[in-house]
């Protein structure tokens, strides 16, 4: 059992990323602002096992052509523009027992107590034109998230619904994925 996990609270500064994600996080940006989805290979590569980009991804899986079948476009650069979006929104740290994670966006699970009309637009920039008329359960956008440890490794990037509990910060909370009780 690896315990409960706990989000700290929004980060706006990435100053305080530990090198290897910054590292990382610069690449991927870097990528995105190439327009061409083949220039995410490299941090793809960069892992010794790709990220996850859907559950229960299969071994042969190819991370370009997916993302490619998932942008609008057919091309990627919708999928390339929503990871420049949620690299450029804040993020939080996850730590469940012993393992701790980079988190971006980290709206709405550390929803502001007051948005103003700019946060509440925030989650729909991690949006897929695809998903714009779905919502999760709580009726919230389905929004792309992606997580990165601090040794640098990619864990994932894929759509979440928002329905993440919304605790106070450094409060317990359910990790993504986790059965509610």
């Amino acid at each position: 059992m690896q315990g409960q996990a706990v989000l700290s609270s929004a980060r706006l500064d990435n100053g305080d990323l530990p090198p290897a994600v910054a590292r990382l996080r610069a690449r991927i940006l870097q990528a995105a602002r190439s327009g061409s989805i083949d220039d995410l290979l490299i941090p793809i590569q960069w892992n010794e096992v790709p990220p996850l980009f859907q559950p229960g991804q299969p071994r042969d899986f190819d991370p370009l052509a997916f993302l490619k079948r998932q942008s609008f476009d057919g091309q990627g650069r919708e999928m390339l523009a929503i990871l420049s979006a949620v690299f450029r929104s804040p993020h939080a740290v996850l730590r469940q027992g012993a393992t701790q994670s980079y988190v971006w966006p980290v709206f709405p699970a550390v929803p502001a107590p007051t948005p103003w009309p700019q946060q509440r637009l925030a989650p729909w920039t991690c949006v897929r034109f695809a998903d714009l008329q779905t919502s999760s359960p709580d009726g919230g956008p389905l929004v792309h998230r992606t997580a990165i440890g601090p040794d640098g490794t990619w864990h994932y990037f894929w759509t979440v619904a928002t329905g993440w509990p919304a605790p106070a910060p450094g409060s317990p909370m359910l990790a993504p994925g986790q059965p509610r009780r």
